[in-house]
C-alpha cells in the first residue's frame, strides 16, 4: 500500500506527474486518508485529482482513519497519513520535514520529493532531462525548492561520469 499526504499529492497534481507514482510503485491503486481528501477540498488542485477517484486504473482510495496517537502540533492530514502507514505498514511520501521525521521515528517508511525523484532516477524510471523538467515544473507551479547540491545530483547525467 502506498499512502500518500497532502504536500505530496498536490505537488504531483500541479504538474500533471501524478502517473508517475503509479508508475514507480507499479500500483493501480494509491491511498489518501479522509483528512488528506478534505484539505485537498479546499484547495485548487482539488479539480485535477477528481478523474482519479472514479478510475478504474490510477485510483485514489479514500480511508477514513483516526490519528491516534500522532502529536497534535502536526497537521490533521499529517497525523492520519502517519497513523494508516503506521498500521498498515505502508510507504508514506510526504514532504513535510518535522512530520516526517517524526513517522521515521515510529518506524514508518517515508519517501520525500527529492527521495522519489533519486529513486526515478536510480531505476531509470526518468533521465536527466526528465527529471530537469520536473524540477522547473515543481518550482514554477508549486513554488518547490531543490538544494542546490540535490539538483545538481538529480540533473547530473551518469552516463558521462561512468565513462570517464
Amino acid at each position: 500500500m502506498i499512502v500518500l499526504d497532502t504536500d505530496f499529492l498536490s505537488s504531483f497534481a500541479k504538474i500533471d506527474e501524478l502517473k508517475l507514482v503509479f508508475r514507480v510503485f507499479k500500483t493501480k491503486e494509491i491511498v489518501i486518508t479522509e483528512a488528506v481528501y478534505n484539505e485537498l477540498k479546499e484547495s485548487p488542485v482539488f479539480d485535477l485529482l477528481l478523474a482519479y477517484f472514479s478510475s478504474k486504473e490510477n485510483k485514489i482510495i479514500i480511508k477514513k482513519v483516526s490519528a491516534k496517537s500522532v502529536p497534535e502540533s502536526l497537521g490533521e492530514g499529517e497525523r492520519a497519513s502517519i497513523s494508516l502507514a503506521k498500521d498498515k505498514k505502508a510507504k508514506l511520501l510526504m514532504d513535510d520535514r518535522d512530520a516526517g521525521e517524526y513517522a521515521e521515528k515510529i518506524g514508518v517508511k517515508v519517501v520525500n520529493i527529492p527521495t522519489f525523484l533519486f529513486y526515478c532516477k536510480e531505476k531509470k524510471f526518468l533521465n536527466s532531462s526528465q527529471l530537469g523538467t520536473i524540477i522547473a515544473k515543481l518550482n514554477a507551479k508549486d513554488f518547490y525548492e531543490f538544494g542546490k547540491e540535490i539538483e545538481k545530483t538529480l540533473i547530473s547525467d551518469d552516463s558521462i561520469s561512468k565513462k570517464q
